[in-house]
């Protein structure tokens, strides 16, 4: 019967596909633990970027933000020229990007506004790029 075995090859994949979900935790678990290490080494040897084999480790800002909930901070939004990109709610991209606006020099002093406005969630991540 050509159905059943196409109902068996989907039952298989299925069943590949919770193996390779399980395995792939795994993995991130795993990515999770090395990366504040090989951040810590990094910073240690004072290097931004770091070649090994055919790929490229190096530290990449993280920034993330959210919108600090009530009327004032949307009047502080509105107030700096936010009104647009602003209503009741901010998704978190947008907001972590509006954030990245202002703070893209991580030299430059932060503009004390943004704190009344957004919670800013600011670290370093570790990036792998091939080349």
């Amino acid at each position: 019967m050509p159905g059943m075995q196409k109902t068996k090859a989907f039952v298989a994949l299925t069943e590949h596909k919770r193996a390779l979900e399980d395995e792939l935790k795994g993995v991130k678990a795993k990515l999770d633990d090395l990366e504040p290490q090989v951040l810590e080494y990094m910073q240690r040897q004072g290097i931004q970027s770091i070649k090994v084999d055919s790929n490229t480790v190096y530290i990449r800002r993280d920034i993330r933000a959210s919108m600090i909930k009530g009327d004032e901070a949307l009047a502080e939004a509105r107030a700096r020229g936010l009104g647009d990109a602003i209503t009741e709610s901010i998704h978190a991209s947008r907001a972590a990007a509006i954030v990245r606006e202002f703070i893209d020099d991580p030299d430059a002093e932060r503009p004390e506004w943004l704190t009344k406005v957004f919670n800013i969630y600011e670290g370093f991540k570790a990036g792998v790029r091939k080349g």
